[in-house]
């Protein structure tokens, strides 16, 4: 199945249209593969700092995790807790 695209129209000014065109040559890509693949690579950066965002803040965060001492107990030593107490 054909991935789905999307035609859009893009105005950059001439400098930066020869830059691009040129780091396309370079890489063997088609101006819009190189845009495309730019674009990806942006996107996925945005979307990793995001998440270090998200996860540097839950560590500044107090948490309670004692609700869950239990549970790993019992994950690590391969019985309830309480059967061994």
């Amino acid at each position: 199945m054909a991935k789905a695209t999307k035609t859009v129209s893009l105005r950059i000014d001439e400098q930066l249209w020869a830059v691009c065109k040129a780091l396309a040559k370079e890489r063997r890509q088609s101006f819009n593969e190189f845009v495309e693949s730019s674009l990806t690579h942006m996107a996925e950066e945005e979307r990793q700092a995001r998440l270090r965002g998200a996860f540097a803040q839950l560590a500044r965060e107090p948490a309670d995790l004692e609700f869950a001492h239990h549970a790993q107990a019992e994950v690590a030593l391969g019985e309830p807790e309480s059967a061994s107490s």
